[in-house]
């Protein structure tokens, strides 16, 4: 809807698409606010050590460093997401260049997951990053 480069760099905003299911485990963003309004289905949104479930009208917003996550219950789920500064969203296309390389390790999967100011608190999510961009799982 809005890159960061549409706007300056200051916000980025988009519709989130999430399978039935699809989690976000815990995580957080050193220099980021990130923002969620739910449009369809029930949203499972965890921030500090708060959970909630909301449905379609639900806001939630995680401040720099607060450790969140999110999960798509049982239907599909659309989600307007937006982060401030903007950048957050760059880190598909950085995956995607990862993907199908022969070897992709956890290192390479942190590495560029934390260089997009996404850090998770389980290891196992660069691990399966890795199998799942390397074609082994």
């Amino acid at each position: 809807m809005l890159t960061s480069e549409q706007s300056g760099g200051s916000i980025a905003i988009h519709i989130l698409n999430l399978e039935p299911g699809f989690s976000a485990g815990r995580h957080h963003h050193s220099n980021e606010e990130e923002f969620f309004f739910v449009l369809e289905c029930e949203l499972e949104i965890t921030i500090g050590s708060e959970t909630r479930v909301g449905g379609p009208g639900t806001f939630a917003y995680a401040p720099p460093y607060s450790t969140h996550a999110f999960t798509a219950l049982d239907k599909a789920c659309r989600v307007l997401h937006w982060n401030t500064p903007g950048g957050h969203e760059r880190l598909g296309s950085a995956m995607q260049r990862l993907e199908g390389q022969d070897g992709v390790s956890r290192e390479d999967t942190k590495g560029t997951m934390e260089a997009h100011e996404y850090f998770f608190h389980d290891e196992q999510v660069y691990i399966d990053a890795a199998a799942r961009l390397s074609g082994t799982k």
